[in-house]
């Protein structure tokens, strides 16, 4: 529980300069002092930091060392103090007292209130000082844009970020002092690596959202860790958008963040948003730090803001809104890039193509066990008026538990009818927001006694809601009757302040104000965040929010077309009958019938009620050779709307991929579809594509499509000939993992088996490299370049688009049966290791994974140097990710008795291990012997450290490629003796896998591997890789 926080004052003594001491305030003075020590007296330095406002103790951090920096005097929009309870920040402005040698506080603000200047620095060891300025420029301009967005002013007067050598977390966002792995933070300011600047930022602005998200308002129980990691997974996005918007962050939204978020929510482990019971262990607290609090969490919020805000096309990817028709009007082959000028540092390019997946899986063990011990502890506030008022909080929220959700609960179910099923429970929305329908009953379907039980065990809700009684803390956002004069304002996620220059209001990120300024320097829960969103967009998001944020998984949302269902004496004779229909994700594994969808399927599995828990959906629709978006919404178990769908046409549902579902079609949809994306990108946007892509397998894993549709999709890989991101990160992530799977399966006891899936492998790679990468790499037009062609060239001017998605199509293709590439690859290596020629930074990963990959010893020896000497952490990174991809038995062996060495940091142990075993086949096999045999060596080079934490977490994502029974039996046996080191939920995650691969290989195998045969008959491409 967080419920009790306190201010901190700090005082480190140690030794004087060169040694820098860092916390998270300010030094207000310091003074000499001294301590005696075996060999003497030492002179120290004592630090005296400014008081910390009130804070959690998991927080809480100083930094001593020999540093090195850089800073900048950030300049902020928004006078001090702006959206901050007025007595606790005054308490902390007048709480400064010292004598002694004087610091500067590291703010401009003035004292009048005028928009002041934050102090930002980057530090680092001496030898990375070249390093720090691409961090620097993240940072100030995330704080600026996360002001301007929130309207609630950054509370502290600076803002420090470091990079620690040998950092087994990712990040951590202790208030004012982010800590960093080297590799998440620094880039040489004189090497031009998209891929490496861009994950840097995306990594800087979320901790940076946490300073918000986190630490100004904190989850008051680790069962909520979605409402600080969902936030600050959407934020990363919306500030690293706003520092470089032609990079497309939104784009990758999808692969980045939905996708995931999605796949990890359909298996059976998955669990809610907001945990209804009590934590039990801190084992627990540590399996949470996953994609459903991170990436679920970031998706719903931003499915959220986008019904919230779909009267605004613009500001979602949707160009050129025309309200006086039926529906948002997109410009014909645009791809949804905003108002077009790239300018808005808050734009979202939902529309356009994106980069391969690049999750934050930040850890953080030390200082969750430090929480979980002291969590309870009251720390005696030196402020009389801090303690007052944070006791007043802890009072409130105790004695108000639940009363005001439960009351609109009550109140609504008790109206609503049992008619789960109905298909009138829907909404069709157009351009304009207009007057909203809803009830507790659409929601939900009938009275929900689950549902409703749940939400009178849910936490404080603050009382503050619009109507009923009970004092508000709702006040007014201070962003209400703002000014939002930004310039240039762009798609999703900015719009400015919470509103554009038009005037149009973003009540999604009013809420976000609101909610910020009631709850800052306390604690929060789901039902207060809903509260303060429902109260500024008008619309019932309390009840709209319950099952996405109480309910584990996510449905399944089923199209078709029924032309007959129109009456005749229709006049839009073009006008059809769109049926949508839901179902839990995860339901049809409890019938037998599998495929296809039946009625019988009941729109939820959650309790033995149909209807009882259905999902509120929200949806962008998209008709093929329209311009238009129509929006709509239903509750139920059905819903029908009428679109004018020409005949043979097509529907696509989740245009835009906004909403956090599947969606499934009848064949002839699927068909029409996968037409129209391969012929021309024009017809389909490519997120669009990429959705298609990913829900078409995912669908086949959960016996609701047959892999073959996938297969087809796949096809406009290859001929759409366009530098699209998003459907290529889908596509090959889907093929790859399939390659893993066969790769397994086929080192499976039972030769004819084993030889049935060696020879389906063979034809994947053949179909690969002979349909998709082969046509796509010798026929892509490349700006500056005579001929076409991709190569590992990298001409000047390249669109960021094209220089993220050329090392990660080279790779696949490589690894997936295009010999050309591997051998060009093998070549650039030993070329640059003799200085011969300059390997672009773009693809310089590729290059050393792919000559790895290719099995020749000198070339792995090569870059297992490089990986030693290398000055660069980017290039340090870039060899040992490239060692993990070593194809023969002898060279994983080598790789892992390495990994064990002096030479390997234990930071870069668990990621050099699963690496090896991610590949599938041989090193999946011979990387878990590994494991089950050396363990004592494993705890040895952790220093007996904890496992679960540091290696347990990162095995998890293994899970997904078991197929072995044998294997997962070694394995529970393994844990009774090895307590600690597999994660609590990894043996349920295995086994849950080693079910569905096991099902689709009986099931869709056959299919597949028919399906292969015939594609892989097609010649490989004549043109390689130049």
């Amino acid at each position: 529980m967080q419920l009790l926080q306190a201010p901190f004052e700090v005082k480190i003594s140690a030794p004087p300069a060169p040694i820098i001491v860092l916390s998270n305030m300010p030094a207000s003075h310091t003074h000499d002092s001294s301590s005696t020590v075996d060999d003497g007296t030492k002179q120290l330095v004592t630090y005296h930091f400014q008081q910390t406002p009130p804070m959690s103790t998991y927080l809480l951090a100083w930094v001593i060392g020999e540093l090195a920096h850089v800073e900048h005097q950030c300049p902020m929009t928004l006078p001090a103090g702006t959206g901050l309870p007025k007595d606790i920040f005054q308490a902390g402005l007048s709480s400064k007292h010292h004598t002694g040698e004087q610091h500067d506080s590291g703010s401009g603000a003035s004292s009048s209130g005028s928009a002041r200047l934050v102090l930002v620095r980057v530090w680092g060891t001496s030898d990375r000082a070249s390093q720090f300025g691409h961090a620097r420029d993240v940072a100030c301009s995330a704080l600026q844009t996360f002001e301007r967005l929130l309207q609630v002013a950054y509370p502290l007067p600076k803002l420090d970020l470091v990079a620690i050598p040998n950092f087994a977390a990712g990040a951590m966002e202790n208030w004012g002092l982010l800590t960093y792995r080297e590799t998440a933070l620094l880039v040489d300011d004189s090497t031009d690596d998209i891929s490496q600047r861009y994950g840097i930022a995306t990594t800087v602005a979320h901790e940076t959202a946490h300073q918000w998200f986190g630490d100004l308002v904190t989850l008051d129980d680790w069962t909520e860790l979605w409402l600080n990691e969902g936030f600050a997974t959407y934020f990363e996005v919306i500030g690293a958008d706003a520092y470089r918007p032609d990079w497309g962050y939104f784009s990758d939204f999808l692969t980045s963040t939905t996708s995931p978020g999605l796949e990890i929510d359909g298996v059976a482990t998955s669990h809610p948003l907001t945990i209804m019971r009590p934590t039990q262990k801190l084992s627990e607290i540590d399996n949470w730090f996953d994609d459903i609090s991170y990436a679920k969490g970031g998706a719903v919020l931003r499915m959220l803001r986008a019904w919230l805000n779909r009267a605004n096309g613009p500001m979602l990817g949707f160009a050129d809104v025309d309200n006086s028709t039926t529906g948002n009007t997109v410009k014909d082959g645009s791809d949804g890039d905003g108002d077009g000028n790239g300018s808005d540092p808050t734009g979202d390019s939902s529309g356009r193509t994106s980069i391969g997946a690049m999750q934050h899986v930040r850890h953080r063990r030390s200082v969750l066990q430090q929480q979980h011990k002291r969590g309870q502890q009251w720390q005696q506030a030196s402020s009389s008026s801090w303690r007052q008022q944070l006791l007043n909080n802890v009072q409130r929220e105790r004695s108000q538990r639940a009363r005001r959700l439960t009351r609109l609960l009550s109140a609504d179910s008790s109206g609503s009818s049992n008619d789960a099923s109905s298909s009138d429970s829907s909404s069709s929305v157009s351009g304009s927001a207009g007057a909203m329908w809803w009830t507790f009953k659409s929601h939900v379907g009938s009275t929900a006694p689950s549902l409703l039980r749940q939400a009178q065990q849910a936490p404080d809700s603050d009382n503050t809601g619009s109507g009923g009684s009970g004092s508000s803390q709702l006040r007014p956002s201070s962003t209400a009757a703002a000014a939002a004069d930004t310039p240039g304002a762009a798609p999703e996620q900015g719009l400015g302040s919470t509103g554009d220059a038009a005037g149009y209001k973003d009540v999604f990120m009013a809420g976000l104000s609101s909610y910020l300024q009631a709850r800052a320097y306390s604690v929060s829960n789901y039902s207060m965040l809903w509260q303060h969103i429902e109260h500024e967009s008008g619309q019932p998001v309390i009840s709209m929010m319950a099952t996405w944020t109480l309910r584990r998984g996510f449905p399944i949302v089923s199209v078709s077309l029924d032309l007959k269902a129109i009456s005749s004496n229709d006049s839009s004779s073009n006008q059809q009958l769109v049926q949508f229909e839901q179902v839990a994700f995860h339901a049809p594994r409890s019938f037998p019938s599998g495929l296809p969808y039946e009625s019988d399927m009941y729109c939820n599995d959650w309790t033995a009620e149909v209807g009882d828990s259905s999902w509120w959906i929200p949806m962008a629709v998209h008709v093929g050779g329209s311009n238009s978006i129509e929006w709509h919404e239903f509750s139920n178990c059905s819903s029908t709307m009428k679109l004018p769908v020409p005949h043979n046409g097509w529907v696509l549902a989740n245009a835009g991929r906004y909403g956090f579902y599947r969606v499934n079609y009848t064949e002839p949809l699927w068909r029409a579809l996968g037409a129209a994306a391969a012929a021309h990108p024009t017809h389909i946007t490519s997120i669009d594509y990429a959705g298609l892509l990913d829900d078409a397998y995912s669908l086949s894993l959960a016996r609701q499509l047959n892999i073959t549709v996938f297969f087809q999709l796949t096809f406009g890989l290859g001929s759409r000939l366009a530098a699209e991101h998003a459907p290529w990160s889908i596509g090959l992530g889907w093929l790859q993992r399939m390659t893993d799977l066969l790769a397994n399966a086929a080192l499976l006891n039972g030769a004819e088996s084993g030889k049935r899936w060696q020879r389906c492998l063979a034809d994947l790679k053949g179909y690969v490299s002979g349909q998709l990468t082969g046509p796509f790499i010798a026929g892509l037009k490349v700006p500056g370049q005579e001929k076409p062609g991709l190569g590992f060239e990298v001409t000047p001017n390249e669109l960021p688009e094209l220089r993220l998605l050329r090392p990660q199509v080279l790779t696949a293709a490589g690894f997936l049966g295009h010999t050309g590439v591997m051998r060009r690859a093998a070549q650039l290596l030993e070329q640059g290791a003799a200085g011969q020629v300059q390997i672009s930074p773009d693809v310089t990963k590729a290059v050393y994974s792919l000559a790895v990959g290719s099995g020749d010893e000198h070339a792995y020896g090569t870059v297992r140097q490089l990986y030693e000497q290398a000055k660069d952490v980017a290039d340090q990174e870039r060899a040992l990710h490239a060692l993990a991809r070593v194809s023969t038995a002898s060279l994983i062996s080598e790789t892992l008795e390495y990994a064990l060495s002096p030479a390997v940091r234990s930071q870069d142990f668990a990621s050099l291990v699963v690496g090896l075993a991610k590949q599938g086949g041989l090193g999946f096999n011979i990387t878990w012997e590994f494991v089950l045999t050396r363990t004592d060596d494993i705890n040895s080079k952790y220093g007996g450290g904890d496992l679960t934490y540091t290696l347990g977490r990162k095995l998890n994502s293994l899970t997904r490629l078991f197929v072995d029974e044998s294997l997962l039996a070694r394995l529970k046996v393994f844990e009774k003796k090895q307590p600690g080191l597999l994660s609590p939920t990894f043996l349920d995650e295995a086994n849950a896998a080693r079910i569905t691969n096991s099902d689709w290989l009986r099931s869709q195998g056959a299919d597949a591997c028919a399906w292969l045969s015939k594609a892989a008959a097609v010649p490989p491409p004549s043109a390689g890789a130049g």
